[in-house]
């Protein structure tokens, strides 16, 4: 029965993407799964991320440029995500192995849920690194702006991602970030520039992008205003802006229709 449903499901989907004028993908992976899978034109489809509310998600004006040194303050390192492997969670955790003995005043905040996380509490006592790892599970979505602003680094170790919008938020706090060079990321965040990027399944070189952050007070600086503006090119008010485009591009003005 469920074979027959997904194939049911995967007809319907190829009919509508088919009959459709124009297509818009949230991410260039949905565009691959568009033209790969179901044999769309890429002429037919416009990606435009979902976008971030960067009035909600900015930085506090107390916090920029806050950082001096970390060599005797504390740091806090903060992931925001589902808690399996897809999101490299093992490697954020090897990765911190590395940093935590280097950097005594180091945190790890973990905010999510997921089947690995009786694993990373076990981790944390089998390592005696409980007192440096606060594991929120998952919290109110308008908590998120708040936890953002009070953190240091923002990290995503994901092994597969679309166009992220955690890391987008992080962004526009003006909180530097670490992540992986997968999905939509390259395209969202410049390296060395809006943010800093590594291989995935790489903790020693996650360990040693976090480090050069922590010690690296204009490189720290640069790439915490550099991705503010970074991330107000993916806001939602341009997406919005992108996807009335392609209305009219139909000849359709939707700001007119929702008025008559």
């Amino acid at each position: 029965t469920h074979a027959i449903g997904g194939r049911w499901l995967r007809a319907i989907t190829g009919w509508v993407l088919g009959n459709a004028h124009s297509l818009i993908a949230s991410s260039k992976e949905i565009e691959e799964i568009m033209t790969d899978d179901f044999g769309m034109p890429i002429k037919k489809i416009h990606v435009i991320p979902t976008g971030v509310d960067t009035d909600l998600f900015c930085a506090l004006i107390a916090n920029a440029n806050k950082h001096d040194s970390f060599k005797e303050k504390k740091a806090e390192v903060l992931y925001i995500g589902a808690l399996n492997r897809m999101k490299g969670i093992w490697d954020l955790l090897e990765a911190f192995e590395e940093l935590f003995p280097v950097f005594p005043n180091l945190y790890l905040t973990m905010i999510g849920e997921g089947p690995l996380t009786g694993d990373i509490q076990r981790w944390a006592r089998r390592t005696s690194f409980e007192r440096r790892l606060r594991l929120y599970g998952s919290v109110p979505p308008e908590k998120v702006p708040e936890l953002l602003r009070r953190s240091d680094i923002f990290v995503l170790p994901s092994h597969r991602e679309g166009t992220p919008n955690s890391l987008l938020e992080a962004m526009a706090c003006g909180i530097p970030c670490v992540a992986t060079r997968v999905g939509d990321v390259p395209l969202v965040a410049r390296d060395g520039r809006d943010a800093l990027l590594v291989e995935a399944g790489a903790p020693s070189e996650l360990a040693s992008k976090i480090h050069l952050l922590l010690e690296d007070v204009k490189l720290y600086n640069d790439i915490s205003r550099n991705s503010r503006k970074r991330a107000l090119q993916y806001g939602q008010k341009n997406s919005l802006k992108n996807i009335i485009a392609v209305y009219k591009a139909m000849g359709i003005n939707p700001c007119e229709s929702l008025h008559s």
